[in-house]
């Protein structure tokens, strides 16, 4: 039997390979399906769509966080780049981007109390 978190992964993998192939008309075509007006949301689409905007969410505070902590000076090695950007939880990423505004260094923006 597969293992569920491998099996989500080749899931994403295959998803993302076959969107990559597709060609601007078959992509206008996927955006406008998307559109909740064109199609009644099912719950699986619901559920889908909650999906793809946490991850849009969570990338968009990492890519905040980063830029804020390299204006601040803080310099990163790529063992917390790759912690910021693999976060996936927006609350404890807002918690970072809040300690990111004031902190002297990155101990305290990314301070032991957040299991992410």
């Amino acid at each position: 039997m597969i293992d569920a978190a491998l099996d989500a992964q080749l899931r994403e993998a295959l998803a993302r390979a076959t969107i990559s192939m597709l060609g601007e008309p078959l992509l206008a075509v996927i955006r406008e399906m998307m559109n909740p007006l064109v199609i009644p949301e099912s719950a699986g689409f619901k559920a889908l769509k909650r999906e793809i905007e946490a991850i849009g969410e969570a990338r968009g505070k990492a890519s905040a966080l980063l830029t804020v902590l390299r204006v601040r000076g803080l310099t990163l090695d790529d063992a917390t780049d790759e912690r910021v950007q693999q976060c996936k939880d927006p609350e404890v990423l807002s918690r970072w981007i809040s300690r990111a505004v004031t902190a002297t260094s990155l101990a305290e923006v990314l301070g032991a109390d957040d299991a992410e």
